[in-house]
């Protein structure tokens, strides 16, 4: 019995109260032997179950509360309909696309051949290739080498190689 009076403080007996009242048969059966051994040894418990059972005669002289006015069963039933209707239209789902993919198959088509005119006309626009000096480039002369330094611009490899920087 001391551990369950150990277990069982002014401010446990408190909570008790406020939420069960005075009442002991209220009380929670695992607590209720703890909470009457502080209440036989403890004055300030004493003083404490006396002020809970002052508010329980108050609580209990007052009237029920009233009813709500109307046909309670009637605004159940409202209130469930007005739950079930929906709230409002819901957006039609796009259909879905086809598996192959081919959602619209001229679309690709017209990319495809877009990109080759655009590169065909660049590539007559920019004219014959010129070095700083004026000259003009034969590709066709020209090793597979030389077509990347024209394409990429000199490799540090290649700078390396010939004595040349990047600073120069």
């Amino acid at each position: 019995m001391t551990e369950k009076l150990q277990a069982m403080d002014l401010q446990r007996l408190e909570t008790l109260l406020d939420a069960y009242g005075a009442d002991p048969a209220r009380w929670p059966a695992a607590e209720r032997a703890a909470a009457l051994a502080l209440l036989a040894i403890e004055p300030a418990a004493q003083a404490r179950l006396e002020q809970a059972r002052q508010l329980d005669r108050v609580l209990d002289a007052l009237p029920p509360a009233p009813a709500p006015a109307g046909d309670l069963a009637a605004r159940i039933r409202a209130a469930a309909r007005h739950q079930d209707a929906p709230a409002a239209p819901v957006a039609p789902i796009p259909a879905p696309i086809p598996a192959n993919g081919n959602r619209a198959p001229w679309r690709f088509t017209m990319a495809l051949a877009a990109s080759a005119v655009i590169g065909l006309w660049l590539g007559f626009a920019a004219g014959p290739y010129t070095l700083d000096t004026g000259g003009t480039i034969d590709l066709a002369a020209l090793d597979q080498q030389d077509v990347a330094v024209l394409a990429f611009g000199p490799v540090a490899d290649a700078q390396n190689a010939t004595g040349g920087s990047f600073n120069d």
